[in-house]
């Protein structure tokens, strides 16, 4: 008996000490997630600073929109504007020699703007979609947020309850409780707690991920914005240089039609050199269009592997991601297997202790100390893991940010070369055009003045030889005959010389054409190669992932087996008390079993995918090579071709030699005549002296006959102008008399205000007199300016009235 109440009474320390060492480890457990609750609080007032800086973000966002959508509209208003003025500028080309390939150049300038418009209404589509998808998300993360929040602080009650009741421990009837129904109540306990960690583990992941998406979005959306910032400046610019273009091709081309069209040459000569010309300035002209046409495709090319370029990257971003993503994902299963092998192993640990207490303390201690060993050498194996996969994963994104960079560096140096080589070329051909138009137009100016002259020559030459000759124009007229038929070869000439014009440029077409079919099979290689070395490199980067799946498949078979026989060990050691933990151990082995089978689909699936791509792969490969060979083909019939004008238009040129030396024959025959015509024009200049002899005397006789008429119209001229300055005298004395008379009458009138103050009764007969006087005055004037009768006839007049105001008054 007393053996059984040492027994007894050291099982009862035993337990009371694992009881308080349970009790101290749960108070641990307890401060630890007060002080992860209060890290928990205090990344939520981080995150509600991130909304609200997210909310500052998205006004200026749409600020930016707002002053993008100005942009837009102003330039929209400034594409309809350069509209109507490329289409008034059309107008006036079209009515010139060359309205057609001018008219082409603005079809494709309009078509060009269009686009641009269509672009512009696209893009501020998206911008709109977007904003309202940022809005949207931002609205359904801060109800996330708050939902989490309210959780959260359900979770810290629950916990703070949990711990209240753990902090009231009984101590009074420890013999009366059974050791198995405490330890039990404990385990579910420390279950229940270990949930809700994980569960608020879970949840700061599901907002750090949240946040990272938050920037990621935020920093698409800039850069999205900053693209087509820049896409549109670029596209105004590129705009405003082919308006610049078109100006100075245009002024060229109708300075040089007016010119060739002004004149018409007749002779032979002349017109084989103006053909020669002609010839060079249509030359000029296909070589401007071509340039023009090969500038515009060009562009459009290096904007299309630009938009490629840029599509490519938003791939491979999106593929990083994606691996970021998915490698996260995989680290959050690590964390969660772990916080699960640590659970089971406490709890393993638990029961075997519980049981152990019965049979022996040391073995307990060992196999604990034991099973923390293997657990702490998994978690470090985990965590290191964990922790390269980390570090992977941020090697990734400073890649990706890298790469951005250097794509953004590339593009910048694309636009600097495009922009140096554009000017380059703009130089070098306006100063080439403008010397060729030069050269022509001072060709021309000589030729012309040369012809002038000797039509005047001829014109001379005929009318002496009509005059002098009559019996030579029986030869006259053959030379007329022979002038026109060598006019009708020189249009049968210039007939064919349009004819082959038009075949070159038709040629010149078609060669651009295919030039730029060539460039864009070439573009379309480099892309395909992109994409091969992309497809390689996704292909190893997906073998990687097979093998790393691979190997993480083998560790869990290898921890499964050692679970399984751990399970085993201890259904061998306490098959009576374990029962629920093998259980449990069981299902646990079943969920890692079903995870591997997934693994295997898994697996599966991606080698499946593998295959795939690489038959998609060789199809494109065998696809692309076929384009090429046919492009290659196609190249050399044009080549073909080429020779083949080349060698006709030699042969015209030779043709046309024949005919040029040919008509230099026929004006040397025409310079002997009008060498023996200037012998017969010296005979008639003696008669022309004679006749301007007789000229000068008849101009003498003339020249005295006007000097008598200037004479006699000086004398005319005296006269009149003594009667006129008698006249201005006479009238200045009657001005002067006039202004003596005012002067008298103002006095009279001062002289009668003074009156009327005076005598008051005699004011209507004052004022009569006044007026008398007034009148008689104006009527003496009038009598001085008028004649003797008109004088006379007054007077009775004013003395008729007197009589009649006399009768009145009496």
């Amino acid at each position: 008996m007393s053996w059984l109440g040492g027994t007894l009474s050291s099982l009862t320390s035993q337990i009371s000490n694992l009881t308080s060492e349970v009790l101290l480890e749960g108070r641990e457990e307890l401060d630890d997630q007060g002080a992860q609750l209060q890290l928990f609080k205090a990344r939520l007032e981080q995150l509600e600073g991130c909304n609200a800086t997210l909310r500052k973000e998205l006004e200026r966002l749409r600020s930016a929109n707002a002053e993008l959508e100005d942009r837009c509209h102003a330039t929209e208003l400034q594409l309809c504007a350069e509209r109507r003025s490329r289409e008034e500028r059309s107008n006036h080309v079209v009515s010139n020699g060359e309205g057609n390939e001018l008219s082409l150049l603005l079809e494709q300038h309009r078509d060009r703007i269009q686009e641009l418009e269509r672009a512009l209404s696209e893009a501020a589509i998206e911008r709109q979609e977007e904003v309202a998808a940022l809005q949207s998300h931002h609205a359904r993360q801060l109800a996330l947020l708050q939902r989490r929040m309210a959780k959260e602080d359900d979770a810290s009650s629950s916990l703070q309850k949990s711990g209240a009741d753990l902090q009231v421990p009984k101590y009074d009837a420890p013999m009366s409780m059974d050791p198995h129904e405490s330890g039990d109540s404990k385990d579910g306990a420390c279950q229940t707690e270990d949930h809700m960690v994980e569960q608020l583990l879970q949840e700061k992941q599901q907002l750090e991920t949240s946040l990272v998406e938050l920037d990621q979005q935020n920093q698409e959306a800039l850069a999205q914005l900053l693209a087509l910032k820049t896409k549109l400046e670029a596209e105004n610019r590129q705009q405003a240089e082919e308006l610049k273009k078109f100006e100075k091709y245009s002024k060229p081309v109708l300075s040089r039609a007016s010119q060739t069209d002004s004149t018409p040459l007749r002779t032979a000569s002349v017109e084989t050199e103006s053909v020669a010309a002609s010839v060079s300035s249509t030359g000029v002209q296909a070589q401007i269009v071509t340039g023009t046409s090969r500038e515009e495709q060009h562009s459009v090319s290096s904007r299309e592997d630009d938009e490629r370029k840029f599509k490519e990257a938003r791939e491979k971003c999106a593929w990083l991601e994606q691996e970021l993503a998915s490698r996260s994902a995989r680290e959050e299963q690590l964390e969660k297997k772990l916080e699960e092998l640590t659970a089971n192993g406490i709890f393993g640990e638990r029961q075997e202790g519980d049981g152990a207490a019965a049979q022996d303390t040391s073995t307990v201690t060992a196999s604990m100390e034991e099973r923390l060993r293997s657990l702490q050498a998994d978690k470090d194996r985990i965590l290191s893991v964990m922790n390269e996969k980390s570090r992977e994963s941020s090697s990734l994104k400073a890649e990706v940010h890298r790469l951005l960079g250097v794509i953004a560096q590339e593009r910048q140096a694309a636009a600097k070369l495009r922009r140096e080589q554009q000017a380059v070329q703009e130089s070098d051909d306006v100063e080439l055009t403008r010397q060729a138009l030069r050269n022509l137009s001072q060709l021309v100016r000589d030729r012309e003045l040369e012809v002038e002259a000797e039509k005047q020559k001829n014109g001379t030459l005929l009318q002496l030889l009509r005059q002098c000759s009559p019996v030579d124009q029986e030869h006259l007229q053959e030379l007329l005959e022979e002038r026109e038929s060598l006019a009708q070869r020189v249009a049968l000439a210039d007939e064919e010389q349009g004819h082959l014009k038009v075949a070159l440029q038709q040629k010149d077409r078609e060669l651009s054409d295919a030039l730029a079919q060539v460039d864009k099979l070439t573009l379309d290689l480099g892309l395909l190669r992109l994409e091969v070395d992309s497809s390689t490199q996704k292909l190893e980067e997906k073998n990687s992932a097979l093998l790393a799946a691979r190997e993480e498949a083998l560790a869990l078979r290898q921890r499964i087996a050692e679970l399984q026989s751990a399970v085993q060990r201890v259904e061998h050691s306490q098959p009576e008390s374990s029962g629920t933990s093998v259980q449990h151990w069981q299902t646990q082995a079943e969920q890692y079993q079903t995870q591997v089978c997934e693994l295997q689909l898994k697996e599966a699936k991606l080698s499946k995918e593998l295959e795939r791509l690489r038959t998609h792969l060789i199809q494109m490969e065998e696809s692309y090579t076929r384009e090429a060979l046919e492009a290659e083909a196609r190249e050399e019939s044009l080549r073909s071709r080429l020779m083949k004008l080349e060698e006709w238009a030699r042969v015209s040129e030779s043709a046309a030699q024949n005919a040029t030396e040919q008509a230099s024959q026929q004006v040397d025959n025409l310079v002997q005549q009008l060498a023996q015509a200037q012998s017969q024009q010296s005979a008639l200049a003696e008669e022309l002296r004679h006749s301007k002899a007789s000229l000068t005397n008849l101009q003498s006789v003339l020249d005295h006959f006007q000097t008598e008429k200037d004479r006699e119209i000086q004398l005319l001229r005296s006269s009149y102008e003594s009667q006129l300055s008698l006249e201005r005298e006479k009238s200045q004395q009657l001005i002067s008399l006039v202004t003596q008379k005012q002067v008298c009458v103002s006095t009279a009138g001062q002289k009668c205000s003074f009156l009327r103050s005076t005598f008051a009764s005699e004011f209507c007969c004052l004022g009569y007199v006044s007026k008398l006087t007034r009148e008689t005055l104006c009527s003496w004037i009038q009598l001085k300016l008028l004649p003797d009768g008109c004088s006379r006839e007054i007077v009775q007049l004013t003395c008729s009235r007197a009589q009649l105001h006399q009768a009145a008054r009496g």
